[in-house]
């Protein structure tokens, strides 16, 4: 017997990825294909943080913002990049 899909297959992404830790002053790749971006943990704040679904803004998050956890959900058809500023540290947590 082939192994069968649950009815909650679609929440699989929701609780479970891959994470990309982006360091201050960078441009990370966080994901080369289509996929979904799920949240953004951002350790330290000190600058500018701006994610893109290729060359489409998804999000920016200002320099002033509180650190934390920060949910998207997002499907992107294109690659995941997060451009970071100054002394920023962030976590970029994207579906499998």
């Amino acid at each position: 017997m082939g192994r069968m899909q649950g009815d909650n297959k679609h929440l699989e992404d929701l609780t479970s990825g891959y994470f990309a830790h982006v360091p201050a002053s960078s441009t990370v790749t966080v994901r080369s294909n289509p996929g979904r971006l799920l949240r953004v943990i951002l350790n330290t704040n000190g600058g500018v943080v701006l994610l893109r679904n290729g060359s489409e803004v998804i999000a920016s998050i200002a320099a002033d913002a509180p650190e934390g956890t920060y949910n998207f959900g997002v499907y992107c058809n294109d690659e995941i990049i997060c451009e970071t500023g100054a002394t920023c540290d962030v976590t970029v947590v994207h579906s499998k």
